[in-house]
């Protein structure tokens, strides 16, 4: 192959495919490849889903079939309450064009996109007692989503936003958050998951597999770190999980109409 695509600039990329045969018979063909503007959903202000080269998007089809989607297309939507969706494969050098269908044997993990934003909790400081705190309704935590190049909002007052925690301390529209718990690869019971090792290469995040089990925080930590380092994996922190809590407790997650 000669040429490169940069999927994350806009424009036009020329690639030539070369084959040669067992017999030293040579082809190419040359092909144009348009990387063009990605979708971009407007209540996110711009937190959209950053993508690399190891993350592919996708849309999870009702059935649980896994499609690739075009980032050009309406492939997510907050406001629908359908989060982007993105696959690691097990085997990189296979290419799956728009809407075709991802085998799940080619399915290493799952993640999904928690963008950046700020919130604020339901009813706080309006509770005189436990009887008032019991008759009051709560309510879907408010959120707002916002970009990284937004003032961080501080929430020093009751009814003030404040940006969370989870996005605080780094220069980031969101984070890729794995969608199931982390499995061990290969386990085929409760016992073989319950391993305690750094191996990374172990890891999977999918659905209907063993969870790793019996693991210290080290080698926890350690093997997160070690699972896709040049996409800065790491091991969930606190804050983190707090904002998938969040947004999983908003309009934009399992709440209506602000109950």
């Amino acid at each position: 192959t000669i040429g490169e695509v940069k999927t994350s600039t806009i424009g036009s990329y020329i690639i030539r495919y070369i084959v040669v045969d067992i017999n030293g018979n040579l082809n190419s063909v040359i092909r144009t490849i348009n990387v063009i503007k990605s979708y971009q959903e407007p209540i996110l202000n711009g937190a959209d889903p950053v993508l690399t080269d190891n993350l592919i998007p996708v849309v999870i089809e009702n059935d649980g079939t896994v499609r690739r989607i075009s980032t050009a297309s309406s492939w997510y939507s907050y406001q629908e309450k359908n989060w982007a969706n993105a696959v690691v494969l097990k085997d990189s050098s296979v290419s799956y064009e728009n809407n075709e269908v991802i085998p799940e044997e080619n399915i290493e993990s799952y993640f999904v996109w928690i963008p950046r934003y700020k919130y604020k909790i339901f009813n706080e400081g309006n509770y005189t007692g436990l009887t008032n705190f019991e008759t009051t309704t709560p309510k879907a935590i408010e959120i707002i989503f916002e970009n990284k190049n937004t003032q961080l909002s501080t929430g020093n007052t009751v009814d003030e936003y404040l940006t969370h925690p989870a996005f605080q301390a780094f220069d980031t529209n969101g984070i890729w958050v794995g969608k199931f718990e982390t499995g061990y690869e290969g386990a085929s019971s409760t016992e073989s998951a319950q391993i305690n090792s750094s191996d990374s290469s172990k890891i999977i995040i999918k659905p209907n597999v063993y969870s790793w089990r019996g693991i210290t925080v080290g080698n926890a930590f350690e093997a997160s770190y070690n699972y896709l380092r040049s996409e800065e994996s790491h091991m969930m922190k606190n804050t983190e999980w707090g904002a998938v809590a969040y947004l999983t407790n908003s309009n934009y997650g399992r709440c209506n109409d602000g109950i």
